[in-house]
Parts: structure tokens; C-alpha cells; sequence
């Protein structure tokens, strides 16, 4: 479907200052994406509202629990309109009428991309209107969560508050978190998605009659689904994110030469770094994970700047250098973040450990490694729990920070 667009200025232009202009009706909308086309009855909702700001043009607000993401970059002309997904490069792309949008969303991460159906309708609120009937009980609290079957399995954690019929919730892995997931529970079945630019998920699973949760599935993608189930468990833990990322023996410390936006080597033996507090943060711009992390190491930064608290992050992305600048710098200039970006390479885990030798592996996005002034590395933090996890976010982040003062001197 090829659409003609215009610059997104002059759309705001026109719709600032006509008010017949066409465009999808104000108010909320709910979107869904399609990821099977051969079961089309797999859909990841999320709840969309087009607002009007004064002054501003059209504008798209995404909800996700207690998560809020304010779509800008907008373009409309004649019956099609595009949105520029904020912070990473995915987009949507459709034709409407007044209450009916239908085109593609296309994911786009470190390269690669995908493209898979969507529509949205107007004057629907439900995130799952086909899901119907009171609920057979209340999931709140912890639970113990098995993907997979076999020897292919992995130990995550479900979190789930549950008001009613509302749910909200997410999983947490080793790796980091599922982030905001919102949904109900309907019967014996409960349904949880989230949609956030770069996140497209939907999870379901039945409220069986011993208490557990079985029969569970998800999907995030053409080709990233599979299987769950879930027992409670209000003791239920992971690994300590501390001890999975670690220097191989007979390394002492970290080192490594990346180049930077403009394509200047940046080494870690430079000098403006001897002697200096410093975070090395593990990243790619298409990851929602590093997206939160990055959040909070730049208030952290901005908190210890009297400090001379340095933050330098290793950036892998796609193969294509130029490619790949351009994604950065768009995340960075979306989150704020003020300190150092490089190129490191491509977001393949097994050729992103290969570029820093000293390390055990890279065995997620992100991994921050937090190092003294005297250049020992304190700490190394695999994953990040981000806000959307409650208390584990409150928890590592304050160990995160205690290091950090360790570091200081404070």
C-alpha cells in the first residue's frame, strides 16, 4: 500500500487552522495489530485517543496502564495518515474514514523489520470488548511463571493487580520486563497487552480450577510466540542481576574504542575519564528496556553531576553505520540524555560479546557496568527492571544509586 504523504508541518497547519479538514474523529479509539495472518483471531489491542492540543495540530495519545505515549510526528493527507512512532522508528500507516482507520504498523530494531496489519475503530474504550462475563476469581499478587515446555523452558515472574475486572500487570526475566501490560479478566480467562512503539504484546491464559493459571499463550510478533502457565507464589525470585555478566579471568578491568556520532574513536583510556566515577550502559535505541534505563541513569547523571559522575553508552545497532546514527540520535534526543553515545557495533548478542572480549558474555540489552575512579569495575547489572514493575524498579534502582555513591565518595 503505497500513501503519498505530506511534511507533517503543513498537515498541522491545515488541520490548526481548517476546521472542516478530513481527519479520524476525536476521542479514544481502539487499534489492534494482527501479527498471524493465518489466525487472524490472534490481535494485540491497544487503546488509542486522537486529541487536539491547542495550538499544536493533531496529535495521538497511546495508553498502556499507567504509561502515556504522546504521538507528534503526525501527517495526514486526504483519507491516509501516518504516525512516526516516538523514540524508536516503528510507524503506522493508514487510510480512514471517520471512525475507522486500517493500514500496517511496521516494527523496525537494529536493521530489521517487519511489517503486519492493522485497524482501529472509534468509540471503543474496552482493550478486549470480545472478552465478556464477571470474573471467576482474583490473580493479584506474585506468580511463578514457566515459558515454554520441555527442556525448552525459562523461569519468569508475573506481578498482576487486578480491580475487578481490570487487570494490569507484567512478567519480569532475567533480562528485564514485559513493562506496562493492561487487560481483564473475563470468566475463567484472563488477557493482558501492551503497545509502546517497540513492545507489541498480548498474553492470555485460563484460571484453572486449582488455583493455577494454565493454558497460557503469547505473541509478540510474526514469528515470537509460545506458551506459559503460572502457579503463585508470593516468594517466587530470579537471579541476582549482579552476578550473570561478569570479567573473565585474568582481566582486571574494561576497555574498549567506539566511534561516536560523528564518527570521532571515543576510548575509555581517554583522558577526560581517569579518575572519574563512570557508567558504561549496554544498549540498543530499539529496545523499550534500555528506553527506561536510560530514563534513569540521565536523572541520575543530572543528580551527580557535581560529582564528575561520567556516562558513555555502547550503542548496537544495525550494520550500517550511518543507519544506525540516525536511530541514536533520535532516541537520545527523545529521552533528553546528555551524556556520551558510540556505535558499537550490531545488536547480535553473540557479535556485540565479541567486541568487549573481557566480559563472560552479553547476555542482555541492556547491562550497565558501573566502574571507580580508580577504574575497578563495581558492580555489573544484567537487565533492567523498569518503572513498570513497582517495587523491583524501586529496588534496583536504589542499589543502582547506593553504588553510585560508593563511587563518589558521598
Amino acid at each position: 500500500m503505497k500513501i503519498k504523504l505530506i511534511p507533517w508541518v503543513i498537515a498541522t497547519l491545515i488541520l490548526a487552522g481548517c476546521q472542516g479538514a478530513h481527519q479520524p474523529a476525536t476521542g479514544s479509539w481502539l487499534a489492534e495489530l494482527m501479527p498471524d495472518t493465518i489466525h487472524p483471531e490472534i490481535r494485540i489491542p491497544f487503546n488509542l485517543e486522537i486529541i487536539h492540543p491547542e495550538n499544536q495540530g493533531i496529535q495521538a495519545r497511546i495508553n498502556n496502564a499507567g504509561e502515556e505515549i504522546i504521538i507528534r510526528e503526525i501527517e495526514v493527507s486526504g483519507d491516509s495518515i501516518h504516525f512516526q512512532l516516538p523514540v524508536f522508528e516503528g510507524s503506522i500507516d493508514a487510510r480512514f474514514l471517520e471512525k475507522h482507520m486500517e493500514g500496517t504498523y511496521t516494527h523496525r530494531a537494529g536493521g530489521r523489520s517487519w511489517t503486519i496489519p492493522f485497524l482501529a475503530d472509534f468509540g471503543v474504550t474496552d482493550r478486549f470488548p470480545r472478552l465478556t462475563g464477571d470474573p471467576s476469581g482474583d490473580i493479584s499478587g506474585r506468580w511463578e511463571v514457566q515459558v515454554g515446555s520441555g527442556d525448552q523452558t525459562e523461569k519468569q515472574i508475573g506481578e498482576f493487580v487486578q480491580n475487578g475486572s481490570h487487570l494490569t500487570g507484567t512478567f519480569l526475566t532475567t533480562t528485564g520486563d514485559y513493562r506496562y501490560l493492561e487487560g481483564k479478566v473475563a470468566g475463567t480467562r484472563m488477557m493482558l497487552s501492551a503497545f509502546d512503539g517497540a513492545h507489541a504484546l498480548v498474553f492470555s491464559a485460563d484460571l484453572l480450577e486449582n488455583g493455577s493459571l494454565g493454558n497460557g499463550s503469547f505473541c509478540g510478533g510474526p514469528s515470537w510466540n509460545g506458551t506459559w502457565s503460572a502457579i503463585r507464589n508470593d516468594t517466587a525470585s530470579l537471579p541476582d542481576p549482579t552476578t550473570l555478566t561478569f570479567l573473565k579471568p585474568g582481566y582486571t578491568s574494561l576497555d574498549f574504542s567506539f566511534p561516536d556520532l560523528l564518527g570521532k574513536q571515543v576510548s575509555l583510556q581517554d583522558p577526560r575519564f581517569q579518575g572519574k566515577p563512570l557508567i558504561v550502559q549496554i544498549i540498543g535505541s530499539w529496545c523499550p528496556n534500555c528506553m527506561d534505563e536510560t530514563r534513569y541513569l540521565t536523572a541520575l547523571q543530572k543528580k551527580y553531576k557535581t560529582y564528575d559522575l561520567n556516562i558513555i553508552a555502547l550503542c548496537y545497532e544495525s550494520s550500517d553505520f550511518d543507519q544506525s546514527v540516525k536511530a541514536i540520535a533520535r532516541f537520545k534526543e527523545a529521552i533528553g540524555a546528555g551524556y556520551i553515545f558510540l556505535y558499537a557495533g550490531e545488536s547480535n548478542k553473540r557479535k556485540a560479546s565479541e567486541t568487549l572480549p573481557m566480559l563472560n558474555r552479553i547476555l542482555s540489552f541492556p547491562t550497565s557496568i558501573f566502574i571507580n575512579r580508580s577504574g575497578e569495575i563495581e558492580k555489573i547489572f544484567t537487565g533492567f527492571s523498569g518503572p513498570g514493575t513497582g517495587q523491583y524498579y524501586e529496588d534496583l534502582t536504589r542499589e543502582m544509586e547506593e553504588t553510585v555513591m560508593g563511587m563518589v565518595g558521598r
